[in-house]
């Protein structure tokens, strides 16, 4: 599934991520929920975009693009940091703040 549908922002090695997901796959499995859903979220996290990661059905489910209607990615600017749209849906909160892809938003 990550393979087919993942927008690779962070330029991720797929094969080595792949590698490692099979390394730990057999642990995962035999391990409690919590283990479970902790490795999960960690070998997600190294795919390093903030809008993947491991939802349960006993957690929040609203994904957090969703929630302000937009991706952000930490970039440098100028010599400072920001944050940067990389997409904003129609119609969401961002979009109607008047944020576009490419906009920076200075923390």
């Amino acid at each position: 599934m990550v393979l087919k549908h993942h927008l690779n922002i962070g330029n991720v090695d797929y094969v080595e991520w792949c590698r490692e997901v099979d390394q730990q796959s057999t642990k995962l499995a035999a391990a409690d929920d919590g283990v479970f859903e902790d490795g999960v979220r960690a070998l997600l996290a190294k795919l390093e975009s903030s809008h993947t990661t491991f939802y349960a059905a006993d957690v929040n489910s609203t994904r957090p693009q969703r929630v302000i209607g937009a991706t952000l990615r930490s970039v440098i600017d100028s010599g400072c940091p920001c944050w940067m749209f990389l997409d904003v849906f129609e119609d969401s909160p961002a979009a109607l703040a008047g944020s576009f892809p490419a906009n920076c938003w200075w923390a």
